[in-house]
């Protein structure tokens, strides 16, 4: 029998996400003032003491700090995730997750790998106002390209020419020598479908598909092609 010790953080400062305080494997970021009204509640002192001894973080002030900062941080995440749909999640490792939302926000947020707590979080909003149509469905990163996929025969390739050397925080796309281009793919223009990305091991070979059926129905055309029926396309990145 294999048990597997876990803990669960939320990285949340609503109030409606309820844990125990007698709860030591799940833990939610608190307001000061909230902190304030359960002061005289000893296991809720004794958690909060169990967790800073392990350096994590328990309680968010209201400061200009980096924890300040981490306050409106997290409030940001909720709102845009409350508003905007996330496209596709990039684990860098397992300190660095990017969160790509339809809009073309990329939230990029740097980890305690020991104590789970978010030690940074930065936007970046370089692909706002850049996208060739309105919803991101679908996307994927490596080192030196970014590609978006949407509900359209379009894509989006970002080419890194600068590509980020850092092996901690955070880079702007700006500062990576960017250079933009959109596509057609083929496909049927006047259908609306959520395409997906999947992508090879090396990064240098892509696929676009959707979800399709043997008896799906096209619109009648002269000049359709096989490729704008077909569901699966493969292309090949260089550079």
């Amino acid at each position: 029998m294999l048990t597997l010790l876990s803990e669960c953080h939320f990285w949340s400062l609503r109030e409606d996400i309820r844990i125990k305080n007698s709860d030591y494997g799940a833990f939610r970021y608190t307001r000061n003032r909230e902190w304030q009204n359960t002061q005289h509640d000893l296991i809720a002192e004794s958690k909060r003491d169990y967790t800073e001894r392990r350096n994590g973080l328990a309680v968010l002030k209201n400061s200009r700090k980096s924890t300040g900062r981490l306050k409106d941080n997290i409030k940001r995440l909720e709102e845009l995730m409350r508003s905007h749909k996330v496209a596709h999640i990039h684990w860098n490792d397992a300190a660095q997750v990017l969160l790509l939302f339809s809009n073309g926000i990329i939230a990029h947020i740097c980890i305690d790998s020991f104590t789970g707590d978010i030690l940074r979080m930065v936007y970046e909003k370089y692909l706002v106002g850049k996208l060739a149509a309105d919803i991101i469905t679908d996307a994927f990163f490596s080192r030196s390209h970014i590609v978006l996929a949407y509900n359209t025969n379009q894509i989006t390739v970002v080419h890194l020419q600068k590509p980020n050397i850092r092996p901690q925080g955070p880079e702007k796309i700006s500062n990576m020598e960017p250079k933009i281009f959109h596509a057609l793919i083929p496909g049927v223009a006047e259908r609306k479908l959520p395409r997906n990305l999947s992508v090879n091991n090396n990064a240098d070979m892509f696929l676009i598909w959707t979800k399709s059926s043997q008896n799906e129905v096209f619109p009648w055309r002269p000049t359709i092609r096989d490729q704008d029926r077909a569901n699966i396309h493969v292309f090949k990145l260089k550079g």
